[in-house]
Formats: structure tokens, sequence, C-alpha cells
């Protein structure tokens, strides 16, 4: 039986969140969202997968996706951006909470100059705004959509109630402390070579999305993330394809050989 689609209402461009009503995206109304089990493991079946964190030494575990959340995002409405367009301005009133549901946001630091500092990339299941929610203070980074990405919206007061309501501020406290250690993992890899920093930033990724497929990040973007021109992530990109640890169909890339990677990312931390 076919699905209805959701009803589409538009409004205001500006890329701002006010109250906890999103500009700047397309609004659906309590779009359908079919949870995932608390604790369910999502991935893509294939050899010596799912994805594991980088980390040496460590009992490694797949992506999961924790159902408690759904409980808060819920009571709100799923918003979709398009490619480019900003989700959140640094410097902007808070109000709302988002919670990625699919695709990818790119997190920077605006600068007079023009060119801003990468900051992070957010994606499956990662809460943007959530800082300013508990401060209470404006907006620190421009938020953008990578790529057609959605998002599960609810207003600013609602979201601290209901973690407050639910105990889950001990979650939120580890998922600042993961994203802060992927931010590390990034900037620590600038100094190790394009070949080991790629290497760390699809593992990274990959455990994000929960399957070996990274989908709807440019060449561009990545090379922005490394601190690498184009040309440079491109040879790079060239490198692992030819050790059959990658495939490559920009924007998508498929990772093949998860050891290989490992080895290349932390072939260089002695």
């Amino acid at each position: 039986m076919a699905r209805a689609k959701p009803r589409i209402d538009r409004v205001a461009h500006g890329g701002m969140h006010e109250g906890g009503r999103v500009r700047g995206a397309k609004s659906f109304s309590r779009t359908p969202f079919r949870p995932t089990p608390w604790g369910e493991i999502i991935s893509v079946r294939a050899a010596g997968w799912p994805v594991r964190q980088a980390m040496r030494g460590s009992e490694e575990k797949p992506m999961v996706v924790d159902r408690r959340w759904d409980s808060i995002f819920r009571s709100g409405k799923t918003a979709s951006y398009p490619k480019g367009q900003p989700m959140i301005l640094k410097g902007a009133p808070g109000g709302s909470v988002l919670r990625v549901v699919k695709g990818w946001a790119l997190v920077t630091e605006p600068h007079p100059d023009g060119e801003p500092t990468f900051l992070e990339i957010r994606g499956r299941g990662q809460l943007i705004g959530d800082a300013s929610a508990f401060s209470g203070e404006a907006r620190n980074a421009n938020v953008e959509a990578i790529c057609h990405t959605i998002v599960q919206v609810v207003e600013s007061g609602r979201f601290l109630a209901d973690v407050e309501r639910s105990d889950l501020m001990k979650d939120l406290l580890v998922h600042a402390q993961e994203l802060h250690r992927q931010a590390n993992v990034r900037v620590g890899a600038r100094g190790l070579g394009a070949l080991s920093s790629l290497s760390r930033l699809l593992l990274d990724l990959a455990r994000t999305a929960g399957e070996p497929l990274i989908s709807g990040i440019p060449q561009k973007t990545l090379a922005f993330a490394l601190g690498v021109t184009p040309r440079t992530l491109s040879k790079a990109v060239s490198a692992l394809e030819r050790r059959d640890a990658i495939s490559v169909r920009w924007p998508a890339i498929r990772i093949r050989d998860e050891r290989a990677l490992r080895q290349l990312a932390w072939q260089h931390a002695e």
C-alpha cells in the first residue's frame, strides 16, 4: 500500500531558527518517521563490517541509535533543507534543537575576511543547536546542509524539559564528548598526511552513517574538512582506490576494506 505524501508547508527563507520555528527549510507537518528500536544496530552487512571506531586497543562498537531520543523529537516537526541551505547562523537567537535524520550538516566558524574555519560535519542521529539551548545564548556557529538534509526539530524549552524528565543529561554529555573526540581526530589527522587523514575521516563518517556507504558529501567539502586542496584530496582518494580500500562515484564513497583503512589511518600515529 503506497504511503501518502506528507503535506509541505513552505516558510520564509533566511536560514535561522526563532522560537522553535524553522526558517529557510521546507517544513513537513508531523512527517511519518519510523523510529529505530533502542539499541538496534544500523549497518549494511559486508565483509568485516560494521565500521568501528578507529581506536587501537579498544572494544570497538558499531553506531547505534538510542530510541529514547525518538520520544523527545517526535513531538516536534520534520524539516528538509536543500544542498547549501543555511540551517543556523552564528549570532542568531536560539529557540530550537535539531536532530539529523538523513544527510549531513557542515558546522563552521565565520570570519570577517569571508574564509570560514571548519569545525564539524554532523550526520545521522547527531544534534545541532543543543549548546545554545542549554546556555540560553545565541548560536555559536554557522551550520549549512551539505546535501539534501532532513532534521527533526523541537523547541528549546520543550527539549530541555523532556531531557530533564527523561534523565538524558548523561547521554547528552557523552554525545558532546564523542563529537569533541571526532573533531580532535580530524584536526589531529591534518599533520599525518592526506592518506592517513582521509582514512580516519572516512572511518569516522561511516560510523556516523551506520553503513559502509558515505553518500552526499562532495569532494570539495572533504578537502575543506581536512585542510587540503581538492587536488591533494583527489590523489589520496585515487591511492585508496588502487588499494581497493574504497570505491568512489562522487558524491558517494563506499568502504570496501575497513581493515586497510584502519591500518592507513594509524600508520603514522606512533
